[in-house]
């Protein structure tokens, strides 16, 4: 069944929506807009198997969907043109998808675990970064000749301290940005050979052919880019570090009150981002990348578990979401097109807990994640047409509403702008003191 829903909201109305947070843009009304909704529902596989969906990424342009749906330890990758011109299904069977998104409009960037490392937390293995091209239907992973091992057999800590030969572990989101006009995948990894350094490869996605390498430190536990690809600061044993030349130069620990810190990607102009403590009082700050000097703290009011909303084509930081004390999700955005919109699209789903998912790079088209006691599902919508509709692969007729629990959760999680495949520090940690 589908509903209709005009929404007319007051400056009063969208203060209210806001819950006393911190907005860099100060409470803006949105216009009105009518956005359609349907009821919650599942979808029934060819082989009758209810298939979940677990992601919806939408391409920057805004003209494709691809879709993780998920049966068990089962999982298809799906990709649909809005417009019906283009359909594939890659079928992952019980591949150790860590992660997907976009790399710009023609290629999806996969992570996935490719085998264990023997003694070491299930978390931890060597992972591969896989660029997918739907209109060829090809695959290529990224940085082959550098994320292997010279050996036979399961993997060690032993070996990897002894073998001679580099062998790099993916651990982080790839990051995207374009430098000379060409499209590059940023692939973070670390490499062992007799230490445990961090190491960044720019690769070429139409040839997978690393173009760039940047030689990192030891112990490092997070690098961050700017907005031209170049290393921007980085964490080492607790401590921030910004780039300063060819070098990095050392934030005092006494700035932050000697609290636990952790970089968590770019802030706003010139500026990276740094959670100082835990929650639940956990601070944000804005950290100058030419002094050092704390210039802003924008931890909003009343949230806690306050996550940094990234653009993943950009590094470009958008905006923060957290749990209100109903554990709700709410959000405040620095991006002024989504600070307009948002709480029209929002209030879209009365009753709901709603969570900006992915988006296009004119912020015109947004996946939203709607979740609620009896179930939850992903939309898109559209703002020039004013309507959203329900997104799911092309199966057939919808079944039974199922229940999503913890996909809100992994979506948090790939919202952080240090989403983490890996503990670097605990790797290496695990790896120089195993037997």
């Amino acid at each position: 069944m589908n509903r209709t829903i005009r929404l007319t909201l007051a400056a009063a109305q969208v203060a209210a929506l806001g819950l006393g947070l911190v907005s860099p843009a100060g409470a803006q009304t949105a216009p009105p807009t009518t956005l359609s909704d349907v009821e919650a529902s599942g979808f029934r596989a060819p082989n009758g198997q209810t298939y979940l969906v677990e992601r919806a990424e939408i391409s920057p342009d805004g003209t494709t969907i691809a879709y993780v749906a998920a049966r068990a330890n089962y999982r298809k990758i799906r990709v649909e043109a809005l417009d019906g011109s283009l359909s594939r299904t890659a079928d992952l069977e019980d591949t150790d998808l860590r992660d997907l998104m976009w790399a710009g409009n023609g290629h999806l960037l996969l992570t996935v675990m490719t085998q264990s490392i023997e003694t070491l937390d299930v978390e931890n293995g060597l992972m591969s970064v896989i660029a997918y091209n739907p209109a060829a239907d090809s695959y290529e992973t990224l940085l082959r000749d550098r994320t292997s091992i010279n050996t036979m057999g399961n993997i060690t800590p032993s070996r990897m301290r002894t073998t001679p030969r580099v062998m790099a572990i993916v651990f982080e989101r790839p990051s995207v940005r374009v430098r000379d006009g060409q499209l590059e995948a940023v692939v973070d990894t670390i490499s062992f050979d007799g230490s445990c350094r961090y190491d960044l490869y720019s690769v070429n996605l139409d040839t997978a052919a690393p173009v760039r390498e940047v030689k990192g430190v030891q112990r490092t536990e997070a690098m961050i880019l700017d907005e031209t690809g170049e290393p921007a600061a980085l964490q080492q044993e607790g401590r921030i570090k910004l780039r300063l030349g060819a070098g990095w130069r050392l934030v005092p620990p006494s700035r932050f009150g000697g609290e636990k810190v952790e970089l968590l990607g770019l802030g706003r102009t010139g500026t990276v981002l740094v959670r100082i403590g835990d929650d639940p009082g956990a601070r944000l700050v804005e950290v100058a990348r030419d002094g050092g000097q704390i210039v802003a703290n924008i931890t909003p009011e009343g949230l806690t578990e306050v996550l940094p909303i990234h653009d993943e084509q950009t590094g470009v930081l958008l905006g923060l979401v957290g749990r209100d004390s109903d554990g709700r999700h709410a959000h405040v955005f620095f991006n002024e097109a989504l600070a307009a919109s948002w709480p029209s699209v929002a209030a879209a789903f009365p009753g709901d807990d709603v969570q900006l998912a992915s988006w296009t790079s004119d912020f015109r088209k947004l996946v939203v994640y709607a979740e609620r006691a009896d179930g939850a599902d992903f939309h898109l919508v559209d703002l020039d047409r004013e309507d959203s509709r329900l997104l799911a692969p092309s199966w057939p007729q919808p079944g039974v509403a199922f229940d999503r629990t913890g996909t809100g959760a992994a979506i948090d999680i790939r919202r952080a702008a240090a989403a983490r495949i890996q503990d670097p520090r605990r790797l290496c940690t695990d790896v120089r003191n195993a037997d």
